[in-house]
């Protein structure tokens, strides 16, 4: 008899479950290396949810259209008597460019008192009920917002001092020279010196009505104040006191009988701002206006007084300017409202330098008290490290850091726990350096930066002498990336419209977008790509262990539109092939009122622009079947038309082991 022959056990069939994508995109590793976690490719997507991966949201047209050519930044305000919210622009319209706002989306409208240079890129900050406007070209001037009227800065003529006389101090031992300015908002050119000798120092002199010096000049029409510098040097005269204008009368005079101590912070102004000093971007830190790339100074850091006095930059109320590391290798390029190492609010002040290396300082105001007179000053102070910026409109504050592109990476600045009283800097962009390299650093000062809802997003030039893509960084999920979105994007701003909804907005070839899923893969008229992609996946740590896969079972989370999905895998006789593709069509159903389209979080029915007419299902399963030994395996997501949202949950692949097959 023959026995009949054993039954062999069924081969056990193991899983690899890939089920989220925390490790988010990683160009940095060779796909070998790469995390199960990562992706090497995250195109035109962003991680969702607790590790989904999602179609990023479309660019729709809000609102009315440019009447013009916008030059530079879209910038949202609030006016302050009505509370409502607005944006500004400078438009370049058939050759004149001047100032528009808008509400809620609506038709731009002009407001008229100044002109512009028709090509300088413009920057706004609001202050004290004004709308500072500044492109580096034109002189300072500002948007009342009350009257919606441009107020250009007057310029004042520079007085000339008639004569300096001493009383009770003859004889020729020492030379004194004196300066005066005239103010308004600025303040002029200090005045052709005029010297007098005396016989003692000025700390020496008695005052009072004994010993003193009598300066003399002629009012100025238009000015408020005229400010005093003395010094024994040329070149270092230093303020000593500021006189309001009476208002009435043919000259002006002043005492100095030495009873007010001179500020040597503070030298005799060689430029005249009383037009407004050509600067190109302002920042409003603690109340306070801090102006930035002096076209005609550009070591100074301006900045101007408080609450009334905040378009006053002259000493009489508390402004003033201040120079960096003047004839240096760095440059100031922006300020921020930070803080130094000692949690101290301050003014921090990035710095451009050689090689893309710069340096961050503080700017705290700060005074001193000499005899009875209190004086007032900008100190600075250098944080540790060497780390600037060649990227202004690229610095984001969020989550108590700064965040900013370097030149040869992304840098955070901030505080550690286990280091207390300095600030550290970090790199936080190391699983996307070889993308980083590829940036054109001859145009990165046009990258501009934003933090909405825990991400920040950088639209960057990216081997191109524009801007042509967005990177996006999640902070909420451990700043992972997932990048690039191929989108020229100009500018980016947020948008609170006057119905409480933020929207999240974007400048691109001149049309003003919202970035929203309101529809769905497609850029205003044009569908967009959207591609996932692994590392290897491996059936043993070693890469060694080949398996025979029985198939690859994609998990989606309301798909809609045609998915496409593709496994490529090494067997024995390819080292690269296609081993099996799905194009996968996500089931919708027709939306009506009140039915559960309507309700999905995604789309708030009073908060879109177009109206929901499909929803999808919570969970689809695609199964595509393999039947192939592999030695490692990687799979890819992409869709190429209107109309595709998805969110890819899992990626499941069930194989046999079957040992190492290599000789």
């Amino acid at each position: 008899m023959i026995a009949p022959p054993k039954t062999l056990p069924k081969p056990k069939i193991q899983r690899i479950a890939m089920s989220d994508w925390l490790k988010g995109y990683q160009s940095s590793f060779d796909d070998d290396r790469k995390d199960a976690g990562g992706l090497k490719v995250s195109a035109n997507v962003v991680i969702d949810q607790n590790g989904t991966v999602r179609p990023r949201p479309s660019m729709v047209l809000y609102g009315k259209q440019p009447l013009g050519t916008i030059l530079g930044q879209v910038f949202p305000f609030v006016n302050p008597t009505t509370r409502e919210n607005w944006e500004i622009s400078v438009q370049n319209v058939s050759g004149t460019a001047s100032v528009y706002i808008r509400k809620d989306g609506g038709t731009w409208t002009i407001c008229t008192g100044k002109t512009y240079d028709t090509s300088a890129p413009c920057h706004f900050e609001q202050i004290y009920s004004a709308i500072v406007v500044s492109n580096g070209i034109d002189t300072l001037s500002y948007l009342d917002i009350p009257s919606s009227t441009i107020i250009p800065f007057s310029s004042l003529s520079t007085p000339s001092i008639t004569s300096v006389v001493q009383t009770g101090l003859t004889g020729t031992n020492f030379t004194y020279r004196y300066r005066v300015s005239a103010s308004n908002q600025g303040e002029t050119a200090g005045s052709v010196a005029v010297t007098v000798q005396v016989n003692l120092t000025r700390d020496q002199w008695t005052g009072g009505t004994s010993e003193y010096v009598t300066v003399t000049w002629p009012r100025v029409a238009g000015a408020t104040r005229y400010t005093l510098y003395v010094g024994d040097t040329a070149g270092f005269e230093y303020y000593l006191d500021t006189v309001a204008d009476p208002g009435s009368g043919t000259n002006m005079v002043y005492v100095d009988d030495s009873s007010v101590a001179l500020n040597t912070n503070r030298l005799a102004p060689n430029g005249d701002s009383t037009a407004g000093p050509r600067v190109t971007r302002c920042t409003n830190i603690l109340g306070q206006l801090f102006m930035l790339g002096d076209a005609d100074n550009q070591d100074r850091v301006w900045f101007g007084g408080t609450g009334p006095a905040a378009l006053d930059f002259s000493a009489f109320d508390g402004g003033g300017w201040v120079e960096i590391d003047k004839g240096g290798r760095e440059l100031p390029v922006i300020a921020k409202g930070f803080r130094d190492g000692h949690g101290n609010a301050v003014a921090t002040v990035f710095m451009k330098g050689t090689s893309g290396r710069g340096k961050l300082v503080h700017v705290a105001m700060t005074s001193t008290t000499l005899g009875d007179t209190v004086i007032t000053y900008a100190a600075i102070s250098e944080a540790n490290g060497q780390d600037g910026t060649d990227s202004p409109d690229g610095v984001i504050y969020a989550q108590d850091s700064l965040w900013y592109p370097s030149r040869d990476a992304f840098k955070t600045t901030g505080t550690k726990a286990q280091i207390q009283n300095i600030l550290s800097t970090d790199n936080f962009s190391s699983q996307v350096i070889p993308d980083v390299k590829a940036l054109n650093v001859q145009q990165m000062a046009s990258c501009v930066g934003l933090e909405f809802e825990g991400r920040l997003y950088w639209s960057l030039p990216v081997g191109s002498s524009k801007n042509n893509q967005i990177w996006v960084c999640d902070l909420n999920r451990g700043a992972i990336w997932s990048n690039p979105w191929y989108v020229d994007v100009d500018w980016m701003w947020l948008y609170d419209d006057n119905t409480g909804m933020t929207h999240f907005m974007a400048l691109s070839g001149n049309q003003q977008y919202e970035f929203t899923y309101a529809q769905l893969t497609k850029d205003n008229q044009t569908a967009f790509n959207t591609e996932i992609g692994s590392g290897l996946v491996k059936f043993s740590p070693d890469g060694m262990e080949w398996g025979s896969v029985v198939d690859v079972t994609f998990v989606f989370e309301r798909p809609q539109g045609t998915i496409v999905l593709n496994v490529v895998g090494k067997t024995q006789d390819k080292p690269l092939t296609s081993v099996g593709s799905s194009s996968f069509v996500g089931k919708t159903t027709v939306v009506g009122w009140n039915e559960a389209g309507w309700n999905d979080p995604r789309y708030p029915w009073d908060a879109v622009v177009i109206v929901p007419t499909t929803f999808a299902s919570a969970r689809e399963e695609v199964v595509i079947d393999i039947g192939e030994e592999l030695k490692w395996l990687t799979w890819d997501v992409s869709s190429a038309t209107a109309g595709v949202d998805y969110q890819l949950a899992d990626v499941i692949v069930r194989y046999v082991d079957i040992g190492v097959l290599d000789a």
